[in-house]
């Protein structure tokens, strides 16, 4: 097997799911954003569930995202997940920073959902450390 090949076997689909995963994270969150602004509008929210809805929608964004992208990915799943999970969240911070002039209020928080919620996709997708095709150890 060549050399060149090598790096890019090990890491197969990588590329398309964090990309895949991250625009259905993006989608995801923008349809739900519209959803609760349309829910604002009409004022059928009260103020406390207003206020913790945020956290809900980016945790389901990010997960339906890496699930997608863990769907997709060959190898690797837990950490395409993870990725898309970071990528998620350096995106929201440089919206953070654009649009509030760099006041990162409840970064911890949100954080913390983002990063958990890919990571539950991820293990999710390994199966419980289960493997795929080779039984190694048989007990008699």
């Amino acid at each position: 097997m060549n050399k060149k090949h090598a790096a890019t076997k090990n890491a197969r689909g990588a590329g398309k799911a964090l990309a895949l995963g991250s625009a259905i994270t993006l989608l995801t969150a923008l349809i739900l954003c519209a959803f609760v602004a349309f829910l604002v509008d009409k004022q059928t929210l009260s103020c406390e569930v207003a206020q913790k809805l945020p956290l809900v929608l980016t945790g389901l964004s990010c997960l339906s995202g890496a699930w997608i992208a863990g769907c997709i990915a060959q190898k690797k799943k837990l950490i395409i997940c993870l990725l898309v999970g970071v990528l998620y969240l350096f995106l929201l911070f440089a919206v953070t920073a654009f649009a509030f002039h760099g006041m990162y209020r409840g970064v911890a928080a949100s954080a913390g959902v983002i990063l958990g919620c890919s990571v539950l996709a991820g293990l999710l997708h390994t199966r419980g450390g289960k493997r795929s095709k080779k039984s190694y150890y048989k007990f008699k």
